[in-house]
C-alpha cells in the first residue's frame, strides 16, 4: 500500500478517466430506478495540486490545468463539477477526484459505497466527502469488499474498479473478482481502469476478463505515447461491462476531442465492442 495518488492527480489519464464516468453515470442515471455505486479504491476524493506531493510531479498540468481552457461541448458536464471544487475556474487548484464526482451526480435514492485500504488515505477520505446517509465509507480491502457486497439491495448496480496496480498479482486479483461477479451478478455495470504501457500484456488480461461470460464488453483506450515500453506510462484504458447503449458512439468522437484539447498523439487510441449478446 505504498502508492499515493496525490503524486498523480489530475495528469492525463485522470481526465480521461473522469470524464468517461461522468458520462456513464450520466447515462445510468436517466433511469430512475435506484443505483448502488460501489468505488473500489476511492483514494482521498479530492487532491490539492498546490501540494508539496502533487507540485513534486507537476502532472496536473498536462491534464486537468490543460483541459480546463478548452471549449468542447463533450466536456461541459465534466466543466460543471470542476467549477463547484474549484471557483476560480478555468484556474484549476482542486482535482476531485472518483468518489467525489460519483457523490456529486447521486440521486437521493441512490447509494454510494467508497473503500479505502490504505489507512492515511482513508482518514482523509473521510474529511473530504460529504456526510451524506447515502454514502458509506469502508476502509477495507477492494476485493474482499466486491465479494461481499455484490449483489447489493438495489436493483442496479454499478462498480468502478481503479486499482494502483502497484502489486505483482493485480490483474490476477481482478480477473477472480470479476469472475466471480460475472456468476452472481451478471446484469451489473462494470468500469476497470487499466494503465497501458506494454499493450500486448495489457491485451492477454483484456481478453481474459471478455471470456468471462458478460453480455457486452466494450472498451476505450487514450494512448499518447507508442505502447511498447514498459517502463513508463504511455495511456490507459477503461474496460465497460453492460455500459449503456450507443456509449461506444460517445467515446469514439470523445476521444479525438480529447487528443487535441490535451496537445498530445494519437497513438493507437481505439474504442471496440467486443462481444454483445
Amino acid at each position: 500500500m505504498n502508492y499515493r495518488h496525490i503524486y498523480h492527480a489530475g495528469n492525463l489519464c485522470d481526465v480521461f478517466k473522469h470524464i468517461v464516468l461522468v458520462q456513464l453515470l450520466e447515462r445510468l442515471h436517466e433511469k430512475a430506478p435506484p443505483l448502488f455505486h460501489l468505488d473500489t479504491h476511492a483514494g482521498i476524493g479530492l487532491y490539492a495540486l498546490d501540494s508539496v506531493e502533487a507540485t513534486k510531479t507537476s502532472e496536473a498540468s498536462d491534464g486537468i490545468k490543460k483541459i480546463a481552457t478548452a471549449q468542447h461541448p463533450m466536456f461541459g458536464r465534466y466543466f460543471t463539477l470542476l467549477r463547484r471544487a474549484n471557483a476560480l475556474f478555468p484556474a484549476i487548484n482542486i482535482c476531485p477526484g472518483s468518489p467525489w464526482l460519483m457523490a456529486q451526480l447521486l440521486r437521493p435514492h441512490d447509494k454510494l459505497v467508497l473503500c479505502e485500504k490504505h489507512p492515511d488515505d482513508f482518514l482523509l477520505l473521510k474529511k473530504n466527502m460529504p456526510a451524506w446517509p447515502n454514502i458509506q465509507l469502508h476502509h477495507r480491502d477492494a476485493y474482499e469488499a466486491m465479494g461481499a457486497l455484490l449483489p447489493p439491495h438495489e436493483p442496479r448496480g454499478f462498480v468502478l474498479i481503479d486499482p494502483p496496480f502497484e502489486q505483482a498479482d493485480e490483474w490476477q486479483k481482478i480477473h477472480a473478482a470479476l469472475q466471480k461477479s460475472a456468476k452472481k451478478f451478471s446484469h451489473a455495470v462494470c468500469a476497470l481502469w487499466y494503465p497501458i504501457k506494454d499493450r500486448t500484456t495489457t491485451q492477454r488480461h483484456v481478453e481474459t476478463i471478455a471470456n468471462m461470460g458478460w453480455k457486452k464488453i466494450m472498451l476505450a483506450e487514450f494512448i499518447y505515447a507508442p505502447p511498447q515500453r514498459s517502463d513508463r506510462l504511455n495511456g490507459c484504458g477503461m474496460l465497460l461491462i453492460n455500459a449503456p447503449w450507443q456509449l461506444d458512439q460517445w467515446l469514439t468522437a470523445l476521444i479525438p476531442a480529447l487528443h487535441q484539447a490535451l496537445q498530445q498523439p494519437n497513438c493507437g487510441s481505439l474504442v471496440e465492442v467486443m462481444g454483445e449478446s
